[in-house]
C-alpha cells in the first residue's frame, strides 16, 4: 500500500480523495489500532457515502464501484483500479448496496513490516486538516 497507491484512492486536502474518503485528519478521529484494522480489513465499516454498489445492466453486464457522483441521466463510478467509469443510469436494470468494500483485501502484503508500521505514522501527521 505505497503511499501513491493509498493516495490514488482517498487523496488527501487540497485535491481529496474521487473514490474513497479524504484522510485528511482521520487521526483526529481514529485511533491507531482502528486506523490499521481499517487497513487489514478494509470491508469492515464503509464511511457514509462510499459503500460499494452493484449494479446489473439490461445487456446483464455487471459492475461494482463507488458512486462518485450522480445525475437524473448519469452515473460516474469508480472501480477496484481507481478508474472512472461514466454510465447512462437508464442502462442499470438493478441497483444494490454491497457489504465489501471497493479496497481489496490484502493490501497490506505487498509492504514490508516497516513500510506498513510507517502508513498509521503518516496519517498521524496529517491530523490538522488543511485550509481549503
Amino acid at each position: 500500500m505505497e503511499k501513491s497507491l493509498c493516495l490514488r484512492f482517498n487523496g488527501l486536502r487540497p485535491a481529496g480523495g474521487r473514490i474513497s474518503p479524504d484522510l485528511t485528519g482521520i487521526a483526529s478521529h481514529f485511533s491507531r489500532s482502528h486506523l490499521i484494522e481499517s487497513i487489514l480489513e478494509p470491508s469492515r465499516a464503509a464511511a457514509p457515502g462510499y459503500e460499494t454498489l452493484g449494479l446489473q445492466f439490461e445487456n446483464e453486464r455487471i459492475m461494482s464501484g463507488i458512486r462518485v457522483s450522480e445525475s437524473d441521466q448519469l452515473l460516474v463510478l469508480g472501480d477496484k483500479q481507481g478508474k472512472l467509469h461514466n454510465m447512462s443510469t437508464t442502462d442499470i436494470e438493478e441497483n444494490t448496496t454491497q457489504s465489501e468494500s471497493t479496497v481489496r483485501d490484502g493490501l497490506e502484503k505487498k509492504l514490508t513490516d516497516s513500510a506498513f508500521a510507517g502508513v498509521p505514522v503518516f496519517l498521524e501527521s496529517e491530523r490538522t486538516p488543511h485550509a481549503r
